[in-house]
This record gives C-alpha cells, sequence and structure tokens, in this order.
C-alpha cells in the first residue's frame, strides 16, 4: 500500500505488464511509491538483497531503526541498487534529472534569486545534492510550511503537521481574543 491509501500504485502495477511503456502519470506514481520505500526502516530483507554491499552492511550494522532519516535514505538506495545493479544509474545520479540540472538552467538563464520549495523537509534529505546545488547557486530552499496545520488526527506521513504530543492541536493553535481557533489549512 501507499501512505496516502489510495489505489493508484495497485491500478498501474496492473496496467504496466499490459505495455510496451510507462506514460508519465504512470512513471510519477512508481516513483512515488519508490520514494514511500526509501522512508521505510523495515525495507531491509535478506531474502531480497542477499548482497547489500560494503558500504549497506556498515549502516545495517548499526540497526536500520537507529539511522537518521538522512542514512535510511541512503541505505535503502544502497541496498535497491544492489538488486538493481546496472539497469539503474549511479546513485549521485539519481533525482538529479528534475532537480540539480533544473537549478542549473534556471541559474544559466539569469535567474538569480528564488525559493526552491520542498513539499516536505524530508525530500531535502532524500535528495542532498539538490540542496547543496541550490545553496551554491544562492538560491533559499526550504519547505513550504504554514506554520498553522497541526492536525487533530494528523497523517504520520506528513511530517510538518503530525505531532506526538495529542494535546497540541487544542492546546497549541493560535487563539483570537474570544477563543475560537484561526483555522489553518482545510479549516
Amino acid at each position: 500500500g501507499t501512505a496516502d491509501g489510495s489505489g493508484e500504485y495497485e491500478e498501474v502495477l496492473k496496467q504496466v505488464p499490459k505495455q510496451d511503456y510507462l506514460d508519465k502519470y504512470q512513471k510519477r506514481i512508481v516513483l512515488d511509491a519508490l520514494n514511500q520505500g526509501m522512508r521505510m526502516k523495515g525495507f531491509y530483507s535478506p531474502s531480497v538483497f542477499p548482497n547489500p554491499g560494503e558500504e549497506a552492511e556498515k549502516l545495517l550494522a548499526q540497526g536500520p531503526g537507529k539511522l537518521s532519516e538522512e542514512k535510511l535514505y541512503d541505505l535503502n538506495k544502497l541496498l535497491l541498487k544492489s538488486v538493481l545493479k546496472n539497469t539503474a544509474a549511479d546513485l549521485s545520479e539519481w533525482g538529479q534529472s528534475d532537480s540539480t540540472n533544473l537549478l542549473k538552467d534556471m541559474h544559466s538563464s539569469g535567474i538569480e534569486n528564488a525559493w526552491i520549495g520542498l513539499s516536505n523537509w524530508a525530500d531535502g534529505l532524500m535528495n542532498p545534492q539538490l540542496v547543496s546545488e541550490a545553496d551554491q547557486l544562492g538560491y533559499l530552499i526550504a519547505p513550504y510550511d504554514s506554520y498553522h496545520s497541526i492536525q487533530q488526527n494528523a497523517d504520520p506521513s506528513w511530517n510538518t503537521a503530525s505531532f506526538a504530543d495529542s494535546s497540541l492541536y487544542e492546546n497549541a493553535t493560535i487563539t483570537r481574543k474570544d477563543g475560537t481557533k484561526v483555522a489553518g489549512f482545510l479549516q
């Protein structure tokens, strides 16, 4: 399943074997699912990844559940590459065609100042090259956050609005003088 609970990924998996191509929509759905997999602490399976490589072995020895989010992404990318081998580009190229290359194109086109918005801060951890390139070019790079999107029943995958302390929804929101709450995103 996917984090958003939609059936899109399952549908795409049914469609693909009947085709000799992937359309843009299908590629996005598959890529989103792969990116979600790269976030999983339980991604590693010895039977699926029998020869993960020296770098992955070092990270596995630390325990996937103890790794920082960035190191977990590194581990899971190494694991996936260990089975994809030469059918996938070098890890340093993953995610670069629509990110660092785009930044370089923007800069060479004369755009000197820009905010590079991420939908989630974890996107920067998954692609540190993008963050570094944006910084080197003088761009501001940061996730979009309205700072008032705390949710009563938050989806943990939406890490800018999900908090372990459930009392925050009632006690840490923006409140008017008359005691009514200021509604945020989607009210």
